[in-house]
């Protein structure tokens, strides 16, 4: 019974972690809105879409290399993150295909996001 309750203690504590690193993409949800309730303006979904599926591929692997420097993280956990980094990454992509955008500002965002990344 004991290691049952370890068990599930564990799990309801990567759920919590994953909750808690998936956070910022709700705080990027609730930016947009409040901008757009203050100016006004139409939601761009293709926009939008992109602002949050960067934010989820960006946290899943961040997280995913923190833990790999610190230490452990349970498989679970860390199945849930590729597969969300995986998800976000693949709708990224398919957002920049449909939506024809120009190789030149591809380029250019590309090259600032690593850049940045890479201090």
């Amino acid at each position: 019974m004991e290691n049952h309750c370890e068990a599930v203690l564990s799990g309801a504590r990567a759920l919590l972690l994953l909750i808690h690193y998936w956070l910022p993409v709700m705080l990027g949800w609730s930016l947009a809105l409040v901008i757009q309730r203050a100016g006004g303006w139409a939601f761009s979904h293709t926009g939008l879409t992109l602002l949050l599926a960067g934010i989820g591929a960006a946290y899943s692997v961040d997280r995913i290399v923190d833990f790999s420097e610190q230490g452990e993280i349970s498989s679970w956990l860390k199945g849930m993150l590729w597969g969300g980094a995986a998800v976000c990454s693949g709708t990224i992509l398919f957002l920049i295909a449909a939506a024809q955008i120009d190789t030149g500002t591809l380029e250019v965002v590309t090259l600032l996001s690593v850049l940045r990344a890479y201090p």
